[in-house]
């Protein structure tokens, strides 16, 4: 797929914009260019210590290790689906991720 289809890069661009705006110095991310997942890498913690406090926010998510061919275990990053999310949801999900960060980290 060479670019992202429409509905589908305005709600990666709407989930990238609220981990940058509310979630910048707890995560690195890059927008993908032709994906419907993100690559989330935690910079403090790990996202196995994240899990149950992302999941009493509403967000379920799976290690970043699981979908590595060579099972190297990464526990620094998790994916973030966005495709099937309404818009609210994803503009909501940085400041839901804050909150499992803080809760965990701070």
């Amino acid at each position: 797929m060479i670019s992202m289809r429409s509905p589908y890069r305005d709600k990666c661009k709407a989930m990238v914009a609220s981990l940058c705006d509310d979630c910048g110095s707890y995560v690195e991310l890059e927008e993908p260019k032709g994906w419907y997942l993100l690559w989330v890498k935690c910079k403090r913690g790990t996202a196995a210590e994240l899990i149950q406090a992302s999941a009493d926010e509403g967000l379920i998510f799976p290690l970043g290790s699981i979908c590595l061919v060579d099972k190297v275990r990464d526990d620094n990053h998790f994916r973030l689906a966005y495709t099937r999310s309404p818009f609210e949801h994803l503009h909501r999900a940085g400041k839901r991720l804050r909150s499992a960060f803080e809760k965990s980290f701070d």
